[in-house]
């Protein structure tokens, strides 16, 4: 047995080489299996996308409160670098948990390949390969029962963090290059995305994935064509104030802005370092984190064909804590006011269907509440606060947060 050699011939974040080719990972992930959140009632599994390459998913599926009712799906792609980390670890099992409970959502959050058993481009692929098999559901009949009868693939979106976001990003612009009428993706969420910027973390990179174009390797510094090919309309980027990354970031928003893509862009900033809320899941920044992203999850109602529109409503408790949500598409359409018509409709059956008796409408809907009195039971009562009502170009109400209070 031949002795083995420590000398070291590289060394880098996350990992080194030693000179007689072994390579030592710093972080060693662990791994959790599916479960029923007790508090959340939020359940997973895990799924296999396919055997060889080997990929496969942990899904997160709300609790259920209307079996009928078709959620937004989120296709979340891990941070680590390419490297490290897992779906399946408790920090990204904890955090997407959390995330669909926060949303109502359906998360596929999806285990790709690493370095170095599996080095870049396999990454890109297997999350391509993640978002075709996904969208492969939008007729009903996939692999996958909980997509097959509950995710609604008109509210499909993608998002990661860190080497995930840059993932993200990749798959967005991808979607947009070939055109692909089943791919239709209503927004994208980058949280502390990674486009290099640091010569340590650039190094790294070109050394873990020898197919590159150095560096100005597109995945490293996206060019301006790929921009204006981002099949979406809508992108919420995180950033952390103490990030390393935090630079190139904001070289990557600047670069969108001034882009051809045409979409909406919103920033939001937190006082934290890179992945805080991973890390320091308790505190207050992390909890608004998870909150913003989940409203943006439930804002973006994109994809209805044209002249199709419908009624959105978002029940949340007293102190804002989420309680279920619908959505309705109503054809036809001839006024926002019937669209802000059927929103309240739909908001006062979907509360007196959970055990709710007070409504109390977020938004100027003054009018719509006037008109449709009438058919509302008189043990209701329906107090109006002033507020905003966005919507799309389809007359799709965008926004739609009612508070309720139970019957005692």
């Amino acid at each position: 047995m031949e002795p083995i050699n420590d000398e070291i011939a590289r060394e880098f974040r996350f990992f080194r080489v030693y000179k007689d080719g072994r390579i030592e990972i710093f972080y060693k992930t662990q791994k959790v299996p599916p479960s029923t959140d007790a508090v959340t009632g939020v359940q997973s599994k895990d799924v296999t996308i396919q055997p060889e390459p080997a990929v496969s998913a942990r899904i997160f599926l709300p609790k259920i409160q209307d079996p009928a009712q078709k959620l937004p799906v989120l296709l979340y792609l891990h941070g680590g670098g390419f490297i490290f980390e897992s779906a399946f670890s408790p920090i990204y099992h904890n955090f997407v948990g959390r995330l669909a409970a926060e949303a109502h959502a359906i998360v596929v959050s999806v285990e790709y390949g690493l370095f170095p058993d599996r080095p870049p481009p396999a990454c890109y692929e297997d999350s391509w390969a993640a978002l075709k098999w996904l969208a492969s559901h939008g007729s009903g009949d996939g692999t996958e029962s909980w997509l097959n009868k509950y995710a609604d693939f008109d509210r499909l979106l993608i998002g990661g963090d860190s080497g995930g976001a840059n993932l993200s990003h990749y798959l967005a612009v991808r979607v947009g290059s070939i055109g692909q009428p089943d791919l239709k993706i209503g927004g994208v969420v980058l949280v502390h995305p990674f486009f290099g910027g640091l010569e340590e973390d650039d190094q790294m990179f070109l050394y873990i994935c020898p197919e590159n174009g150095g560096l100005e390797d597109r995945r490293l510094r996206p060019p301006p064509e790929d921009f204006k090919r981002l099949a979406c309309g809508k992108m919420l980027i995180f950033f952390a104030a103490g990030d390393h990354l935090r630079g190139a970031g904001q070289l990557y928003y600047e670069d969108l802005k001034k882009s051809e893509w045409g979409g909406s862009v919103d920033v939001v900033e937190h006082g934290e370092g890179h992945v805080f809320h991973l890390f320091n899941s308790d505190c207050e920044n992390a909890a608004d984190l998870v909150k913003r992203f989940g409203s943006f999850i439930n804002q973006n109602a994109t994809n209805l064909p044209e002249k199709v529109g419908g009624a959105r409503v978002v029940l949340r408790d007293a102190r804002g804590g989420f309680v279920e949500a619908g959505a309705w598409k109503i054809p036809a359409l001839s006024s926002a006011l019937h669209v802000e018509m059927q929103a309240v409709l739909h908001a006062v059956r979907l509360a007196s269907q959970l055990g709710y008796h007070r409504v109390r409408l977020e938004n100027d809907s003054s009018l719509a509440i006037s008109i449709i009195t009438t058919y509302v039971d008189s043990g209701y009562t329906m107090d109006l606060l002033a507020g905003d009502v966005l919507y799309s170009a389809a007359s799709f109400t965008a926004s739609k947060f009612v508070f309720v209070s139970r019957k005692k």
